[in-house]
């Protein structure tokens, strides 16, 4: 039978269409599947287009949301004290400095409740008192070699402090400096840490550290 061409074919509509696994057209057919008949989800995506309310797939949403309430920035990091270079002994008796002091690394974090910053680990890399000072001749290094393996989570922050001094026979002992750095988890990347050469009436000393960060997340 032919159809008269005065007479428009009406469509149906396009939610009408839709079926109820395809999620990623209209995200609470999902839930709506399982709840009602075919029909009734029909109506509902009819109703849901009128409205003009906007598609969004509600489950996808809240599992990202409680991903980024659990993603928690982390670093491990190494700190390792490598060698107290002699650059001059100037004008000490001989070609030697008689080198102590102590470096060390540690974890902290700002307490809001008491506000205070509090230390959560601390790692002694190298301790000598004057009574047992590194004998060091000009142009060579001290190799100390020690490192520390800390972890770091979002709010915490890496200290790292330190003073060398230059033991003498006579007279007081010379300090040749201390050096104190904080680096929060942002600042903590591979590499040499940045520490001024120590000086004391021509004496020199170099001390070289490095950080690696063993992993990340």
């Amino acid at each position: 039978m032919s159809r008269s061409p005065h007479i428009k074919q009406r469509r149906r509509p396009a939610a009408l269409r839709l079926h109820l696994g395809d999620c990623g057209v209209i995200g609470d057919f999902c839930a709506i599947r399982d709840l009602v008949s075919h029909g009734l989800a029909r109506a509902v995506a009819q109703h849901t287009l009128r409205e003009g309310h906007a598609a969004r797939p509600a489950k996808s949403m809240n599992v990202t949301r409680v991903r980024e309430v659990q993603t928690m920035a982390f670093k491990k990091v190494r700190v390792t004290l490598h060698s107290i270079f002699n650059d001059n002994t100037g004008d000490d008796p001989g070609n030697e400095l008689e080198i102590f002091g102590r470096w060390d690394a540690n974890r902290l974090k700002f307490d809001p409740d008491i506000a205070e910053v509090v230390s959560l680990e601390h790692h002694n890399l190298w301790d000598r008192s004057g009574d047992d000072a590194q004998s060091v001749v000009e142009g060579t290094a001290f190799i100390i070699e020690s490192s520390a393996d800390i972890d770091f989570f979002d709010g915490e922050f890496l200290q790292i402090v330190g003073h060398v001094s230059e033991q003498d026979d006579f007279g007081p002992n010379d300090v040749l400096g201390s050096f104190e750095r904080n680096l929060n988890l942002s600042d903590i990347h591979d590499g040499l840490v940045q520490i001024p050469q120590f000086n004391e009436s021509n004496q020199r000393v170099n001390v070289k550290l490095s950080l690696r960060v063993l992993e990340s997340a």
